[in-house]
């Protein structure tokens, strides 16, 4: 199989080893399971880095997907660190405790500092499709940390529109967390802006919140750049 981490030749301690700690490639069509086993892996791809969406990485036996980031964030520690996202797989993980509730887990989770438990949890709300709203929001903006520095920071290529696509179903997912709403809506506000045309963008009628989006900014601001007056709708729009 194209990708995949070499551990068809290990057997007894050394398999064991490999499931604990590898963190390797599989095909988007190998099954998302909790414990999946490495037994036929054949290449000897190992993959630190990003993971794209069309790959999935094995963590301690679990396949999770792509569209994360694997390996030890080097030099990234501490608060708002772009690395915090890094799911580096030396690190132990709880092998029967839970915490979906986020009792351990802090308000700026970090995957290098959280608790095994923490860790366990995550890799399992990973697996488990990152769709289970009853898991703390930590779990998901850990998660949504990978996706905002590889379109801000690294460069999205490819995936870029199947991030936006995932940051848009994590917002809906998370409909009662006012922090998932407000941080994945200004990710997507800049992703829009990012990508629209000024001249492109209508004006915005709806209700809204307390600030005006991003993209609404830079059409009026174009339209005001080139001397244009303002339609009543883009006044409306501005208040």
């Amino acid at each position: 199989m194209e990708g995949v981490a070499d551990a068809g030749s290990k057997t007894g301690e050394q398999m064991r080893a490999a499931m604990n700690s590898s963190a390797a490639m599989t095909s988007p069509s190998e099954p998302a399971s909790v414990h999946q086993s490495l037994r036929n892996l054949t290449t000897h791809t190992h993959r630190h880095g990003w993971i794209t969406g069309k790959e999935s990485a094995i963590i301690h036996g679990r396949a999770i997907g792509g569209l994360v980031y694997v390996g030890a964030a080097h030099g990234m520690a501490g608060r708002g660190s772009t690395g915090r996202a890094y799911i580096d797989p030396q690190l132990s993980v709880s092998e029967r405790a839970r915490d979906p509730e986020g009792i351990n887990l802090p308000y700026w989770p970090c995957y290098r500092d959280i608790s095994e438990t923490c860790r366990a949890t995550y890799l399992d709300w990973l697996v488990g499709g990152r769709s289970d709203p009853s898991y703390n929001p930590g779990y998901m903006f850990l998660y949504f940390y990978g996706l905002e520095r590889r379109y801000l920071i690294d460069g999205a290529g490819d995936d870029a529109r199947q991030i936006i696509e995932e940051v848009e179903r994590l917002k809906s997912i998370y409909k009662q967390s006012r922090s998932a709403q407000s941080y994945l809506g200004r990710f997507l506000e800049f992703a829009a802006a990012k990508t629209a045309r000024p001249d492109d963008i209508t004006p915005l009628l709806e209700p809204r919140g307390w600030s005006i989006p991003l993209p609404t900014k830079l059409a009026i601001g174009a339209r005001l750049a080139r001397g244009e007056t303002l339609s009543a709708d883009w006044m409306l729009s501005w208040l």
